[in-house]
């Protein structure tokens, strides 16, 4: 099996925060990870799992 090597990036929103996540996508997975704290890994989730998060937020009254 290859490693296939994520491309995390930051929101732009947050380009000059310090406290804030990055996302990558690897193949079918999306990781998420701190951007202060790289080295303990990232999560990974199902393209699918986090449309559905993402389609739930903004079903979310303002």
């Amino acid at each position: 099996m290859s490693k296939e090597q994520t491309r995390f990036r930051k929101a732009r929103r947050s380009a000059w925060e310090d406290e804030c996540v990055e996302i990558g996508r690897t193949g079918d997975l999306i990781k998420i990870r701190d951007s202060k704290a790289r080295e303990a890994g990232a999560l990974s989730f199902s393209v699918a799992a986090v449309q559905g998060l993402f389609d739930s937020i903004r079903r979310q009254p303002r």
